[in-house]
């Protein structure tokens, strides 16, 4: 396995476009452990550093045209920076058992292409914005164990591409609150788990 300070250099081959480094004890940047100048790298679409030793979302808010970033079981902690929440191009975002904490702000409707995001296992809080309603191709929606509150926002069923629904806890009785709402437009939605949270009422009919 590669090991260490990845060459700024990578981000300057003209015609990259797919940057598979998963499983590598990695990173761009010196200063943060971030991404570098991964902007240089006008047209990368792809991008894996599973399991790097990625620290930081440093500079990844320059990668313009990536549609495609996996960054599960790497270094990384703190808050997802507000910028990130701009790269519209995005559409498959997974951050897996990493050290993400704070709330997901109304921001996140900036993603107007997000097909795929899987936040699992992070220290996540606060409420599920009302925004991911917005977000008219979403296929995936997995914040399964982290701490979220309160309700389900009803503008999930705004989510007309939706097929997996997924925010189940660790441990019964914690977590979201309030009814499971009806969800009568999403048509395609295949799989919901909602288990160990502290839900109430009826499970709806439609």
């Amino acid at each position: 396995n590669m090991q260490g300070l990845i060459s700024e250099n990578i981000f300057d081959l003209p015609k990259l476009k797919r940057l598979d480094l998963g499983g590598n004890n990695i990173w761009f940047d010196d200063e943060d452990y971030g991404f570098g100048n991964i902007g240089n790298a006008v047209d990368l679409v792809f991008l894996n550093v599973t399991s790097s030793g990625i620290e930081s979302f440093g500079n990844i808010d320059d990668a313009w045209s990536l549609k495609e970033l996996y960054m599960t079981n790497t270094w990384i902690t703190g808050e997802i920076p507000l910028e990130f929440y701009d790269l519209d191009t995005l559409e498959k975002f997974e951050c897996v058992f990493c050290g993400l904490y704070g709330e997901i702000p109304p921001d996140i409707s900036g993603l107007t292409n997000l097909k795929e995001l899987v936040l699992y296992g992070n220290e996540l809080s606060g409420f599920i914005p009302s925004e991911f309603g917005e977000l008219e191709k979403l296929e995936i929606l997995d914040l399964s164990e982290n701490e979220f509150t309160g309700e389900i926002p009803e503008q999930i069923g705004n989510c007309l591409s939706l097929r997996n629904f997924l925010v189940h806890q660790e441990t019964a009785d914690e977590g979201l609150s309030g009814p499971v709402p009806a969800f009568p437009n999403l048509s395609t939605i295949r799989i919901i788990d909602l288990s160990h949270n502290s839900l109430s009422g009826a499970i709806p009919d439609d």
